[in-house]
């Protein structure tokens, strides 16, 4: 036991009390299956005799250094290395005693830093805000979002500067679609004036914010103006017939065009777009660039050019739509920057971040946030929807939501984890316990409930279609018994890209939700008993995401016991350790990878015995009901199917036409019995093909 004291671990795991009234007890990810992970917990209670870990007491050595949120770590011998069961930091340190004063002693419960996170619950802002907000690169010496509410009286800066001016009356809150942006004003014949605060001229001047003009407005209008101080007196964005934009240069009565880019056709009517103006002092001269980016597309255009025998200046009031003429057009986020800098910068800001991969947001999110964090295995490419306004942890857990993977809290560092949906398939045991050698210190106890049953799932994007996939044919199809369990159906809203995507993650839910096998939701062992010695590391090394089989457990639960732990519980004393696995069904992620031959075994779409079998034939007569006859080439065998319960291994099959003959090794399970005609013929553990 270590606690991090001016940004050293202290080692206190002297002062760890186990006795009758309490024990090191450590719980982390999930507690049951179909949950979200709950922030971890450690419990235990530390010997303060001496006032070491009274907060209040002046004569400690940690004085004034712990307290509220001091970080702590468990950890246990692994051979040469350490094994860390837990990492984070304690809120509290509540002392109690007896009553003659001589046994004192702390209860502490630290948590995991999903503690901390679930705290509070402000939404984080859009995604333009907080691009330009927390920019990289040199931040906007002016910035009004734009975002105000539509009771606002003015629009408030976002850099420390004064509030732009209203005049006439625009509709504010009005307009919500861009995805980038909370709900923006539309201009109603109205005006923004905002000043720009005196800043350091570096010879780059930049303008940029988001516009749609749903309606064209008449020919040479002027939708942005910029004074400056240098010799042109304003810089004007003006809009031309047939969606064109031109930068002008414009004499001190706002009208008279000194210079002109002329209009370039970047087909601006009706779209929503990111538009920026940029110039740049050269000498005697200024370069110009004149940019918009598509905010739904990211697809951008530029045109630059140079105007000659002009300065800029410092820019020094930003005026939107200053004729009034403009009734629909939407303004917003307007930014002014003292540095030019790449339109793409903000591209995955502009376009709310829509097709980010689950697994890449998630990395993101964190690294903004500060959270430490590290991905585990595969990274998940599932396309995800926009980045919407929400709090942090409900903006990860839709990456979750998508991928289906496992979101957990470290156990090597104060921060998350994920293991992707994808670096789940197809993994090897990290330790088999074995039944018969009794490495379970209790037996586990299968739940064969409907708990997580769904053989229908519905699910919607937001703002978008939805789609349907019942699972029709098997054991558990939504018909009623005996010809299958009923209809088990269930919806969600999910955050994907697409409406196509919905349809391929309502048949991965099914896929979960029809495992036609029962839950162990707790496998336990104790690592302190002698026949748990060669398996010790192997267990201490199961992770969230791991796999564990229970091997040879009785013939009548059906075989070797697979699961995929997502939660972990462990209590330790001076002479034990237990740990007690939350698993769920490994076999859903057995996958086939087409156009492999260890593992792309496709089965034929329907088979049943053609004759009956004794308990101890070694051939099987199987018709075929599909329209594919099962495979008779030699470099194909072995592989296992399944009748009736009876796990049996082909070494061989004979027959050009339906039936075929299967040579077969019996009672690969443990179960031997009798077979009628008409039994399914299926391959063992039917496999998932993963494109």
């Amino acid at each position: 036991m270590e606690l991090l004291v001016d940004g050293l671990w202290q080692d206190i795991t002297q002062r760890v009390m186990t006795r009758d009234s309490g024990q090191i007890s450590i719980t982390r990810g999930q507690t049951s299956e179909g949950q979200q992970p709950s922030p971890g917990s450690c419990t235990f209670q530390l010997n303060n005799r001496d006032g070491l870990f009274s907060t209040a007491n002046a004569m400690s050595p940690y004085w004034g250094k712990i307290g509220r949120n001091t970080q702590i770590r468990v950890s246990v011998a692994k051979g040469d290395d350490r094994s860390y069961r837990f990492w984070g930091e304690v809120s509290a340190w509540p002392e109690d005693w007896d009553g003659t004063n001589t046994d004192v002693w702390v209860d502490v419960e630290a948590a995991g830093i999903l503690q901390r996170l679930s705290q509070g619950q402000t939404p984080l802002r859009s995604t333009m805000y907080r691009g330009l907000t927390s920019m990289a690169t040199t931040p906007p010496v002016a910035y009004w979002p734009c975002e105000d509410g539509e009771a606002s009286t003015s629009l408030a800066s976002a850099s420390g500067g004064t509030a732009m001016k209203l005049v006439g009356s625009p509709k504010l809150a009005s307009d919500t679609g861009f995805l980038c942006s909370t709900a923006l004003p539309v201009m109603a014949g109205g005006s923004f004036v905002g000043k720009v605060p005196t800043y350091t001229v570096t010879g780059e001047s930049q303008i940029r914010f988001l516009m749609q003009l749903p309606t064209a407005p008449p020919n040479a209008t002027q939708l942005v103006k910029v004074a400056a101080t240098g010799t042109v007196a304003f810089w004007a964005a003006s809009y031309g017939t047939g969606g064109g934009l031109a930068l002008r240069g414009l004499d001190t009565d706002g009208l008279t065009v000194l210079y002109d880019t002329g209009f370039i056709v970047f087909q601006v009517d009706g779209q929503r777009l990111y538009v920026s103006m940029d110039l740049t002092q050269a000498g005697a001269n200024v370069n110009w660039t004149m940019s918009v980016v598509n905010t739904e597309t990211g697809v951008g255009s530029i045109l630059s050019g140079t105007f000659n025998t002009v300065t800029v200046g410092r820019l020094t009031t930003v005026t939107v739509t200053p004729g009034q003429t403009i009734a629909d057009g939407i303004f917003g986020h307007i930014s002014v920057q003292n540095d030019v800098t790449n339109l793409f910068d903000l591209i995955g800001q502009v376009t709310a971040f829509v097709g980010e991969a689950a697994g890449a947001r998630i990395a993101r999110l964190c690294s903004e946030q500060g959270v430490n964090f590290v991905p585990v295995g595969t990274s998940s490419q599932d396309s995800m929807g926009p980045q919407l306004p929400n709090t942090f942890l409900a903006l990860v857990q839709e990456c979750v939501d998508v991928d289906q993977g496992i979101l957990f809290e470290r156990e090597t560092a104060f921060g998350l984890a994920y293991r992707s949906r994808t670096s789940l398939y197809s993994i090897t045991p990290t330790v088999t316990l074995s039944y018969p050698a009794n490495h379970l210190s209790a037996v586990p106890k299968p739940v064969p409930d409907d708990q997580n049953t769904r053989n229908q799932w519905t699910l919607a994007r937001p703002n978008g279609s939805s789609a349907t996939f019942t699972q029709d044919t098997g054991p558990m199809r939504p018909l009623d018994p005996p010809n299958g369990v009923g209809l088990y159906s269930d919806s969600a809203t999910v955050n994907v890209q697409s409406d196509d995507d919905l349809y391929q993650h309502a048949a991965w839910r099914v896929h979960l939700g029809t495992v036609n096998e029962p839950r162990y939701p707790a496998t336990t062992v104790n690592l302190a008993r002698p026949v748990m010695a060669p398996q010790r590391v192997a267990a201490l090394n199961v992770l969230f995401g791991s796999r564990f089989v229970i091997s040879s457990p009785p013939q009548r639960v059906g075989g070797d016991i697979s699961q995929i732990t997502i939660g972990i519980q462990e209590t330790l004393t001076h002479f034990e350790h237990v740990l007690t696995y939350v698993g769920r069904p490994e076999s859903p992620y057995r996958v086939a990878i087409t156009d492999d031959p260890a593992t792309a075994r496709p089965d034929t779409g329907g088979s049943q015995l053609g004759a009956d079998m004794g308990p101890a034939d070694g051939t099987a007569l199987v018709q075929v009901t599909g329209t594919t006859l099962w495979t008779t080439d030699a470099g194909d065998f072995p592989f296992d199917v399944t009748i009736a319960g009876e796990r049996m291994t082909v070494t061989g099959i004979t027959g050009a036409a339906s039936p075929q003959t299967f040579s077969v090794t019996r009672s690969v399970n443990g179960v031997s019995k009798s077979h009628q005609v008409g039994e399914a013929v299926s391959l063992f553990t039917p496999m998932l093909i993963a494109l």
